[in-house]
């Protein structure tokens, strides 16, 4: 039996639904949109949401918002506030947004175009499930390609201001490295923002066994992880298609290597019972699949 509760929050949401009949209709129209672009597992996620608040309008009746779901397999899970005339467009960390208003028409636009994105990587499933390796590959070197392009500047923007700070050093395990005397490319380091700390003095450093937090220059280090946070989101977007690729490759049985650019060996990607490996492109010269 329907308990009052249940009927009370039944009653909200028609009332609100009656007086925002626009707005629902436009929200079921991109949801049937999400849903027929794949976007959404409609099984595991309602398509759309409508949620009392504690506010109450002008005749007392209480406000409700409703939000929009899409689950894109780039970038994962947007959630998208749909109010009479824009969309709040709420995007997951590794998107190049954190928050993006949109017109209604502008929100479908930008639908349509996420989802077009996805053409290439439906033509590289269809070619990796039919074993076609030589088209595999050039579509993952392709997205490489295209990757180090993109973030060519924003590297060597990072890299200028870690050479601008000669204390700015990598710390693993209390071990410390000045990035002026690492041997090998340090450029995948750049993706660990709290591996980094930026010493007082050049001159005096803290031994291996020594606690190195009193040496450490806290301004600096904070200035250094904000710039290095926003490289790592940055470079998290560019990154994005090419983790996919690399997944669709190895859920259709091809194995992939890459010869890495930090120390010159051969690295394998692999999905097994203990997790998923992907090779970063930031430190992958080339992709080889088999």
């Amino acid at each position: 039996m329907e308990t009052q509760e249940t009927a009370n929050l039944q009653k909200i949401i028609e009332t609100w639904v009656h007086k925002k009949i626009d707005t629902v209709i436009k929200t079921q129209l991109l949801a049937r949109k999400i849903s027929e672009y794949g976007l959404i597992d409609d099984e595991k996620t309602l398509p759309f949401q409508i949620l009392p608040t504690t506010y109450h309008d002008t005749d007392g009746d209480v406000i409700c918002k409703i939000y929009l779901h899409m689950d894109h397999p780039v970038y994962g899970f947007f959630v998208i506030e749909i109010n009479d005339e824009q969309c709040i467009v709420n995007c997951p960390q590794i998107y190049v947004q954190d928050l993006m208003v949109l017109s209604h028409e502008e929100c479908e636009e930008w639908i349509e175009s996420i989802n077009s994105e996805m053409d290439g990587f439906y033509q590289l499933s269809d070619m990796a499930n039919n074993g076609q390796v030589q088209f595999c590959e050039l579509f993952l070197n392709k997205l490489l390609s295209d990757y180090k392009n993109n973030i060519l500047e924003l590297t060597k923007v990072i890299k200028g201001h870690i050479a601008s700070e000669p204390a700015a050093a990598i710390v693993v395990n209390n071990i410390h490295c000045l990035a002026k005397d690492t041997e090998n490319d340090y450029t995948r380091a750049l993706l660990l923002p709290n591996a980094w700390v930026v010493f007082k003095y050049i001159d005096d450093l803290p031994d291996e066994d020594e606690d190195f937090e009193s040496y450490i220059d806290e301004p600096k280090t904070e200035e250094l992880f904000q710039k290095l946070d926003k490289f790592f989101k940055e470079e998290g977007f560019a990154a994005a298609p090419i983790y996919l690729a690399q997944r669709i490759c190895l859920q259709a049985g091809l194995s992939i290597s890459g010869e890495s650019v930090s120390d010159g060996e051969i690295k394998n990607a692999l999905i097994s019972e203990s997790g998923e490996f992907v090779l970063p492109p930031i430190d992958t010269i080339a992709f080889m699949i088999s």
